[in-house]
Protein backbone atom coordinates (compact mmCIF):
# COMPACT_ATOMS: atom_id res chain seq x y z
CA UNK A 1 0.00 0.00 0.00
CA UNK A 2 1.41 3.58 -0.61
CA UNK A 3 1.92 5.27 2.35
CA UNK A 4 1.13 8.70 0.79
CA UNK A 5 -2.05 7.75 -0.45
CA UNK A 6 -2.92 6.17 3.05
CA UNK A 7 -1.43 8.05 5.23
CA UNK A 8 -3.38 10.77 7.22
CA UNK A 9 -4.11 14.28 5.19
CA UNK A 10 -3.21 11.79 2.01
CA UNK A 11 -6.20 13.42 0.24
CA UNK A 12 -5.89 16.92 1.21
CA UNK A 13 -2.05 16.66 -0.54
CA UNK A 14 -3.49 15.34 -3.34
CA UNK A 15 -5.98 18.35 -3.45
CA UNK A 16 -2.98 20.94 -3.12
CA UNK A 17 -0.68 19.14 -5.38
CA UNK A 18 -3.52 19.79 -8.25
CA UNK A 19 -4.21 23.19 -6.87
CA UNK A 20 -0.31 23.53 -7.33
CA UNK A 21 -0.58 23.12 -10.85
CA UNK A 22 -2.01 26.56 -11.48
CA UNK A 23 1.28 28.44 -10.52
CA UNK A 24 4.72 28.95 -12.31
CA UNK A 25 6.72 27.54 -9.26
CA UNK A 26 5.98 25.38 -6.24
CA UNK A 27 7.60 27.92 -4.65
CA UNK A 28 4.66 30.55 -5.28
CA UNK A 29 2.11 27.78 -4.96
CA UNK A 30 3.48 27.04 -1.75
CA UNK A 31 3.41 30.18 0.02
CA UNK A 32 -0.20 30.80 -2.07
CA UNK A 33 -1.73 27.60 -0.91
CA UNK A 34 -0.15 28.50 2.82
CA UNK A 35 2.47 25.99 2.63
CA UNK A 36 6.56 26.27 3.67
CA UNK A 37 8.20 25.64 -0.11
CA UNK A 38 10.56 22.97 1.23
CA UNK A 39 6.96 20.85 2.46
CA UNK A 40 5.26 21.15 -0.52
CA UNK A 41 8.14 20.17 -2.48
CA UNK A 42 8.94 17.19 -0.21
CA UNK A 43 5.08 15.67 -0.27
CA UNK A 44 5.24 16.02 -3.88
CA UNK A 45 8.31 14.23 -4.32
CA UNK A 46 6.83 11.77 -1.81
CA UNK A 47 3.91 11.22 -4.23
CA UNK A 48 5.92 10.92 -7.07
CA UNK A 49 8.35 8.18 -5.34
CA UNK A 50 5.70 5.99 -4.14
CA UNK A 51 3.16 6.55 -7.48
CA UNK A 52 6.69 5.42 -9.41
CA UNK A 53 5.79 8.99 -12.19
CA UNK A 54 6.78 12.19 -12.25
CA UNK A 55 3.93 14.31 -11.75
CA UNK A 56 5.08 17.96 -12.32
CA UNK A 57 7.67 18.98 -14.48
CA UNK A 58 9.82 21.51 -12.28
CA UNK A 59 10.20 25.28 -13.19
CA UNK A 60 13.17 26.35 -15.41
CA UNK A 61 14.68 29.72 -16.88
CA UNK A 62 11.66 31.10 -18.99
CA UNK A 63 9.20 28.28 -18.45
CA UNK A 64 6.78 27.75 -15.43
CA UNK A 65 6.43 24.37 -14.16
CA UNK A 66 3.25 22.58 -15.29
CA UNK A 67 1.67 18.98 -15.07
CA UNK A 68 3.36 15.65 -17.27
CA UNK A 69 0.87 13.46 -19.07
CA UNK A 70 0.90 10.93 -15.42
CA UNK A 71 0.02 14.11 -13.39
CA UNK A 72 -3.01 15.71 -15.95
CA UNK A 73 -4.52 11.96 -15.15
CA UNK A 74 -4.18 12.41 -11.76
CA UNK A 75 -5.02 15.88 -11.53
CA UNK A 76 -8.14 15.17 -13.60
CA UNK A 77 -8.71 11.64 -11.51
CA UNK A 78 -8.66 13.75 -8.47
CA UNK A 79 -10.68 16.74 -9.86
CA UNK A 80 -13.39 13.84 -10.78
CA UNK A 81 -13.43 12.28 -7.39
CA UNK A 82 -13.95 15.47 -5.77
CA UNK A 83 -16.73 16.79 -7.57
CA UNK A 84 -18.68 13.68 -7.73
CA UNK A 85 -18.16 13.24 -3.49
Amino acid sequence: MHEALTAPYAWKWLELVVDALSYASMRKAALALGIHPATMVKKVNELERELGHTLIERAERGRGMRPTPFGTEIAEAIRTATTTC
